[in-house]
């Protein structure tokens, strides 16, 4: 259907963080400042402040930014980007499954008859194994296992995997 164009993906803030975050923890900080430039918005000459989200000047600013291939994130959510980026960095388990690997793979196959495609935020390949790693951000740990649900992470998951199994099985040697 989204290829097809017939349902279209909504635009949230929360996924534009998501986005961002991911960027600068799996790709780094050259990927990251290719696609995003942090900034609050269009400077008040008169004022010194920026303009309002709800000005004219604002959506000027964006969408020019837009056009450009860059997507704005906020001080503010560029610092929280970091610090969790730097987290994850310290956390022993993610450090050595981020050491290696792959950032943003699309895997494409085809199940039941079905052409799929999959985008799987890292792929960890070494001697001691693969591993899927698929990364989330939340508004907060306590609502996660909520979201874990509601946003049938299992079965994101589940598929993720049945996708690089095939990947790893019909692909010539």
């Amino acid at each position: 259907k989204y290829i097809e164009k017939t349902i279209v993906e909504p635009d949230r803030p929360a996924y534009a963080f998501g986005s961002a975050a991911h960027c600068l923890i799996l790709e780094g900080q050259e990927q990251f400042e290719s696609r995003y430039i942090v900034a609050d918005g269009p400077l008040n000459p008169r004022t010194g402040t920026c303009y309002g989200r709800t000005t004219k000047a604002f959506a000027d600013w964006l969408f020019e930014l837009r056009e450009s291939g860059v997507e704005p994130i906020t001080h503010e959510e560029f610092d929280e980007i970091q610090q969790m980026a730097k987290r994850v960095r310290e956390h022993a388990d993610a450090g050595v499954l981020l050491s290696q690997g792959k950032a943003e793979q699309t895997i494409r196959a085809e199940l039941h008859d079905v052409p799929c495609q999959s985008r799987i935020d890292w792929i960890t390949e070494n001697e001691a194994g693969n591993v899927i790693v698929d990364l989330k951000t939340c508004q907060s740990i306590q609502k996660f296992e909520r979201d874990f649900v509601f946003f049938g992470y299992a079965r994101q998951m589940a598929f993720y995997s049945l996708m690089y199994h095939c990947l790893l099985y019909t692909s010539p040697s």
